[in-house]
């Protein structure tokens, strides 16, 4: 992941927008990952958690080979949401 920000939706209520970029830095082809967002309250105790799947971040159409090319990078967003004013930090993972 070389970029990613989270933020208020702009036009949704209770709703955040996620912005991310990931880069495939290996020397080959990989499938994408399952992408996980966790949030956490001050104490580090988890408040929400989604994953999300290849198909529902990425637009894949016939001609991709659904694999991330060595060197190359995918930029999505994801609208998701808000888990509350506890929820203050989140992490990303990837499956």
């Amino acid at each position: 992941m070389i970029s990613r920000n989270v933020y208020t939706h702009p036009n949704e209520k209770d709703a955040l927008m996620v912005s991310t970029t990931l880069v495939n830095h290996a020397s080959y082809a990989q499938p994408y990952p399952d992408v996980q967002i966790d949030f956490s309250n001050v104490r580090g105790e988890l408040i929400a958690s989604r994953r999300f799947r290849p198909e529902e971040y990425l637009k894949l159409d016939h001609e991709q080979t659904g694999l991330l090319q060595s060197g190359s990078q995918i930029a999505f967003g994801l609208e998701i949401r808000d888990p509350g004013s506890h929820a203050i930090t989140y992490e990303f993972s990837f499956h």
